[in-house]
């Protein structure tokens, strides 16, 4: 998969059949990475997706839809692949998330309280 930078590269070049080698999971998985931004409990192995400003459960889906998007032809073992890919590439500690007390998420951003700035929303604060 040299080259392909993208989700959306990638399905193009797939489906338009430039690709000869068949696909694997560990050449999806990255570039699932690559479009959205997932954390998974280490406790739980729960996936969470970064959807404006704020994890939300429920990760396996969305990688469940993007796989079908990719590869409508992929099989329940590759998708549980990729998303196996992805959980172990993700682990976090469930007490990383809020444990910035100078941050409070809104929807329009992210408050410092301690600078007074209103910072845009990055997947690096976990909320």
């Amino acid at each position: 998969m040299v080259g392909v930078v993208s989700l959306e590269e990638f399905i193009a070049t797939w489906m338009g059949g430039e690709i000869e080698k068949e696909i694997k999971p560990h050449h999806l998985a990255p570039l699932i990475l690559k479009k959205r931004t997932f954390k998974t409990m280490i406790d739980t192995e729960e996936v969470y997706v970064y959807d404006n400003g704020v994890y939300r459960p429920n990760g396996e889906t969305e990688i469940k839809e993007l796989v079908q998007t990719a590869y409508p032809e992929a099989s329940s073992y590759f998708v549980t692949e990729v998303i196996n890919y992805i959980r172990r590439s993700t682990y976090v500690k469930r007490s990383d998330f809020d444990s910035n007390t100078n941050l409070i998420n809104f929807r329009n951003g992210a408050y410092n309280i301690e600078t007074d700035e209103l910072l845009e929303h990055d997947p690096k604060h976990l909320f």
